[in-house]
Protein backbone atom coordinates (compact mmCIF):
# COMPACT_ATOMS: atom_id res chain seq x y z
CA UNK A 1 0.00 0.00 0.00
CA UNK A 2 0.79 3.36 -0.27
CA UNK A 3 2.91 3.00 -3.98
CA UNK A 4 5.43 5.95 -4.38
CA UNK A 5 3.66 8.49 -1.92
CA UNK A 6 6.80 10.45 -1.67
CA UNK A 7 5.53 11.89 -4.96
CA UNK A 8 2.63 13.13 -4.52
CA UNK A 9 3.61 16.85 -3.65
CA UNK A 10 1.92 20.22 -3.44
CA UNK A 11 4.39 20.37 -6.61
CA UNK A 12 2.73 17.25 -8.10
CA UNK A 13 -0.77 18.55 -8.11
CA UNK A 14 -0.71 22.44 -8.77
CA UNK A 15 2.48 22.07 -11.11
CA UNK A 16 4.88 24.55 -9.23
CA UNK A 17 7.46 24.69 -6.73
CA UNK A 18 6.82 26.12 -3.35
CA UNK A 19 7.73 29.75 -4.63
CA UNK A 20 5.24 29.71 -7.00
CA UNK A 21 7.90 28.48 -9.91
CA UNK A 22 6.00 25.94 -12.51
CA UNK A 23 7.57 23.13 -13.10
CA UNK A 24 7.01 20.96 -15.78
CA UNK A 25 5.27 17.43 -14.60
CA UNK A 26 2.36 16.79 -12.31
CA UNK A 27 -1.80 15.76 -12.27
CA UNK A 28 -3.80 17.25 -15.21
CA UNK A 29 -6.41 19.91 -14.98
CA UNK A 30 -5.03 22.11 -13.40
CA UNK A 31 -6.01 25.81 -15.19
CA UNK A 32 -9.62 23.62 -15.04
CA UNK A 33 -9.52 23.57 -11.23
CA UNK A 34 -8.12 26.87 -10.63
CA UNK A 35 -10.87 27.98 -12.01
CA UNK A 36 -13.44 26.57 -10.33
CA UNK A 37 -14.69 23.80 -12.76
CA UNK A 38 -13.25 19.96 -13.03
CA UNK A 39 -11.70 18.77 -16.00
CA UNK A 40 -13.51 17.63 -18.83
CA UNK A 41 -13.21 14.18 -19.51
CA UNK A 42 -14.02 13.74 -15.37
CA UNK A 43 -17.38 15.90 -15.91
CA UNK A 44 -19.15 14.28 -19.13
CA UNK A 45 -18.68 11.31 -16.39
CA UNK A 46 -20.19 13.19 -13.26
CA UNK A 47 -22.69 14.66 -15.04
CA UNK A 48 -24.38 11.40 -16.00
CA UNK A 49 -24.93 11.07 -12.30
CA UNK A 50 -28.07 12.47 -9.99
CA UNK A 51 -26.25 13.54 -6.96
CA UNK A 52 -29.32 15.20 -5.33
CA UNK A 53 -29.26 14.03 -1.47
CA UNK A 54 -26.70 11.76 -2.09
CA UNK A 55 -24.04 10.15 0.20
CA UNK A 56 -20.27 9.77 -2.01
CA UNK A 57 -17.35 8.54 -1.54
CA UNK A 58 -14.19 10.14 -3.59
CA UNK A 59 -11.01 7.75 -3.55
CA UNK A 60 -7.83 9.85 -3.99
CA UNK A 61 -9.40 12.65 -4.52
CA UNK A 62 -6.56 14.66 -5.11
CA UNK A 63 -7.14 18.52 -5.45
CA UNK A 64 -11.03 18.00 -4.34
CA UNK A 65 -12.64 19.01 -7.95
CA UNK A 66 -14.72 16.12 -7.48
CA UNK A 67 -16.11 16.59 -4.17
CA UNK A 68 -16.66 20.39 -5.43
CA UNK A 69 -18.86 19.35 -7.96
CA UNK A 70 -20.88 16.95 -6.09
CA UNK A 71 -21.62 19.24 -3.64
CA UNK A 72 -22.56 22.26 -5.69
CA UNK A 73 -24.73 19.11 -7.27
CA UNK A 74 -26.77 18.70 -4.64
CA UNK A 75 -24.87 15.86 -2.24
CA UNK A 76 -25.89 15.68 1.45
CA UNK A 77 -21.89 14.89 2.10
CA UNK A 78 -19.33 13.76 0.50
CA UNK A 79 -16.39 11.44 1.89
CA UNK A 80 -12.32 11.78 0.47
CA UNK A 81 -9.75 9.47 0.93
CA UNK A 82 -6.37 10.37 -0.26
CA UNK A 83 -3.01 9.40 1.13
CA UNK A 84 -1.22 12.09 0.53
CA UNK A 85 -1.34 14.98 3.02
CA UNK A 86 -0.54 17.33 0.17
CA UNK A 87 -4.03 16.45 -1.31
CA UNK A 88 -6.13 17.25 2.16
CA UNK A 89 -4.32 20.74 2.68
CA UNK A 90 -5.13 21.69 -1.19
CA UNK A 91 -8.39 20.51 -0.96
CA UNK A 92 -9.59 21.84 2.27
CA UNK A 93 -8.65 25.65 0.51
CA UNK A 94 -11.21 24.15 -2.82
CA UNK A 95 -13.63 23.44 -0.54
CA UNK A 96 -14.15 27.12 1.41
CA UNK A 97 -17.28 27.36 0.06
CA UNK A 98 -18.82 24.97 1.83
CA UNK A 99 -19.74 23.87 5.73
CA UNK A 100 -17.40 21.68 7.07
CA UNK A 101 -20.23 19.65 8.12
CA UNK A 102 -20.93 18.51 4.29
CA UNK A 103 -17.35 16.64 3.82
CA UNK A 104 -15.00 14.86 5.60
CA UNK A 105 -11.34 14.83 4.09
CA UNK A 106 -9.19 11.64 5.53
CA UNK A 107 -5.32 11.06 4.88
CA UNK A 108 -5.07 7.58 4.99
CA UNK A 109 -4.29 4.47 2.43
CA UNK A 110 -7.70 3.68 0.87
CA UNK A 111 -7.89 -0.33 1.77
CA UNK A 112 -7.14 0.63 5.79
CA UNK A 113 -9.64 3.11 5.59
CA UNK A 114 -11.96 0.76 4.00
CA UNK A 115 -11.35 -1.82 6.75
CA UNK A 116 -11.68 0.04 9.35
CA UNK A 117 -15.26 0.31 9.78
CA UNK A 118 -14.92 4.41 10.21
CA UNK A 119 -17.32 6.60 8.84
CA UNK A 120 -20.39 5.95 6.56
CA UNK A 121 -20.73 2.05 4.85
CA UNK A 122 -23.15 2.88 2.28
CA UNK A 123 -22.75 5.44 -0.61
CA UNK A 124 -24.85 5.98 -3.51
CA UNK A 125 -21.90 7.02 -5.68
CA UNK A 126 -18.13 5.97 -5.51
CA UNK A 127 -15.63 7.93 -7.50
CA UNK A 128 -12.09 6.82 -8.60
CA UNK A 129 -11.01 9.70 -11.14
CA UNK A 130 -7.54 9.06 -12.67
CA UNK A 131 -6.82 7.13 -9.33
CA UNK A 132 -6.99 3.49 -10.08
CA UNK A 133 -3.70 3.61 -12.48
CA UNK A 134 -2.05 4.39 -9.84
CA UNK A 135 -2.95 1.63 -7.72
CA UNK A 136 -0.99 -1.31 -8.16
CA UNK A 137 -3.54 -3.97 -9.60
CA UNK A 138 -3.17 -7.09 -6.61
CA UNK A 139 -4.20 -3.82 -4.30
CA UNK A 140 -7.40 -2.98 -6.66
CA UNK A 141 -8.38 -6.97 -6.49
CA UNK A 142 -8.84 -6.21 -2.89
CA UNK A 143 -10.30 -3.01 -3.27
CA UNK A 144 -13.30 -3.63 -5.18
CA UNK A 145 -15.08 -5.99 -3.35
CA UNK A 146 -15.23 -3.73 -0.29
CA UNK A 147 -17.02 -1.57 -3.09
CA UNK A 148 -19.28 -3.49 -3.80
CA UNK A 149 -20.13 -4.09 -0.53
CA UNK A 150 -20.10 -0.86 0.94
CA UNK A 151 -22.17 0.36 -2.97
CA UNK A 152 -26.06 1.07 -1.83
CA UNK A 153 -28.29 -1.55 -4.44
CA UNK A 154 -28.54 0.42 -7.98
CA UNK A 155 -25.55 2.84 -6.76
CA UNK A 156 -22.29 4.05 -9.28
CA UNK A 157 -18.82 2.95 -9.57
CA UNK A 158 -17.25 5.76 -11.61
CA UNK A 159 -13.79 5.18 -12.94
CA UNK A 160 -12.11 7.84 -14.88
CA UNK A 161 -8.48 5.93 -16.19
CA UNK A 162 -6.82 5.95 -19.42
CA UNK A 163 -7.48 3.21 -22.00
CA UNK A 164 -4.37 1.34 -23.35
CA UNK A 165 -3.76 -0.50 -26.58
CA UNK A 166 -2.15 -3.44 -24.37
CA UNK A 167 -3.06 -4.17 -20.57
CA UNK A 168 -0.09 -3.91 -18.50
CA UNK A 169 0.01 -4.78 -14.66
CA UNK A 170 3.65 -3.34 -13.96
CA UNK A 171 4.04 -5.45 -10.73
CA UNK A 172 3.04 -8.76 -12.61
CA UNK A 173 5.51 -8.30 -15.20
CA UNK A 174 8.37 -7.91 -12.48
CA UNK A 175 8.57 -3.95 -12.59
CA UNK A 176 8.81 -4.49 -16.40
CA UNK A 177 6.98 -2.09 -18.63
CA UNK A 178 5.10 -2.71 -21.85
CA UNK A 179 3.22 0.50 -21.91
CA UNK A 180 4.60 3.62 -21.64
CA UNK A 181 3.17 7.46 -21.46
CA UNK A 182 4.17 10.83 -21.29
CA UNK A 183 4.99 10.49 -16.82
CA UNK A 184 7.41 7.70 -17.62
CA UNK A 185 10.06 10.46 -19.28
CA UNK A 186 9.83 12.84 -15.99
CA UNK A 187 12.26 11.44 -13.02
CA UNK A 188 9.59 12.96 -10.83
CA UNK A 189 6.48 11.07 -12.06
CA UNK A 190 7.79 8.65 -13.31
CA UNK A 191 6.51 4.43 -12.10
CA UNK A 192 3.34 6.48 -10.29
CA UNK A 193 0.93 4.76 -13.09
CA UNK A 194 1.80 1.50 -12.52
CA UNK A 195 -1.57 -0.26 -13.67
CA UNK A 196 -2.68 0.27 -17.15
CA UNK A 197 -6.10 -1.11 -18.56
CA UNK A 198 -7.08 -1.81 -21.72
CA UNK A 199 -11.46 -0.89 -21.75
CA UNK A 200 -11.54 -4.90 -22.19
CA UNK A 201 -9.76 -5.87 -19.00
CA UNK A 202 -11.21 -2.91 -16.63
CA UNK A 203 -14.39 -4.45 -17.42
CA UNK A 204 -13.60 -7.70 -16.62
CA UNK A 205 -11.75 -7.00 -13.51
CA UNK A 206 -14.77 -4.81 -12.21
CA UNK A 207 -17.60 -7.23 -13.15
CA UNK A 208 -16.06 -9.99 -11.63
CA UNK A 209 -17.07 -8.38 -8.20
CA UNK A 210 -20.39 -7.95 -8.74
CA UNK A 211 -20.99 -5.00 -11.02
CA UNK A 212 -22.38 -4.55 -14.45
CA UNK A 213 -20.78 -1.66 -16.53
CA UNK A 214 -23.40 0.30 -18.07
CA UNK A 215 -21.14 3.21 -19.58
CA UNK A 216 -16.88 2.45 -20.46
CA UNK A 217 -16.17 3.98 -17.34
CA UNK A 218 -19.38 3.55 -15.55
CA UNK A 219 -20.56 0.78 -13.34
CA UNK A 220 -23.40 -0.51 -11.66
CA UNK A 221 -24.57 -2.25 -8.69
CA UNK A 222 -27.23 -4.19 -9.77
CA UNK A 223 -31.00 -4.24 -8.28
CA UNK A 224 -32.57 -7.61 -7.88
CA UNK A 225 -34.41 -9.02 -10.27
CA UNK A 226 -34.07 -6.92 -13.29
CA UNK A 227 -32.20 -8.19 -16.49
CA UNK A 228 -29.10 -7.56 -17.55
CA UNK A 229 -30.41 -6.48 -21.45
CA UNK A 230 -31.40 -3.65 -19.32
CA UNK A 231 -28.17 -1.78 -19.09
CA UNK A 232 -27.25 -2.77 -22.87
CA UNK A 233 -26.96 0.17 -25.41
CA UNK A 234 -27.29 3.81 -25.19
CA UNK A 235 -30.71 5.89 -24.63
CA UNK A 236 -31.65 3.82 -21.62
CA UNK A 237 -31.18 6.20 -18.71
CA UNK A 238 -35.11 6.97 -18.47
CA UNK A 239 -35.76 3.29 -17.96
CA UNK A 240 -32.75 2.97 -15.72
CA UNK A 241 -34.17 5.50 -13.49
CA UNK A 242 -37.61 4.01 -13.30
CA UNK A 243 -36.14 0.82 -12.23
CA UNK A 244 -34.41 2.46 -9.51
CA UNK A 245 -30.99 3.98 -10.60
CA UNK A 246 -30.20 7.46 -10.44
CA UNK A 247 -27.94 8.20 -13.43
CA UNK A 248 -29.00 11.04 -16.02
CA UNK A 249 -28.81 10.98 -19.67
CA UNK A 250 -25.88 13.17 -21.32
CA UNK A 251 -25.95 16.82 -21.32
Amino acid sequence: MGWLREKYTRAYFLHEDEKGNRVPFGADGVKDWAEGRIYRRAQRLLDRLDFDGAVVLDIGFGRGEAIRYALRHGASRVIGVDFAQAAVDITRQTLREFPADRYELVCADVLDYLGSGRGERVFRHILMLDSIEHIPRNEVEKILPLLAQQLEPGGTLVICTPFYEKDDDVLAAGGKRSTRDESDDIEETRGMHINRYTKKSLSQQVCRHGFVRWLRRIFLKPLPGLPLWLYRGPGREWLLRKCGYRVRPPA
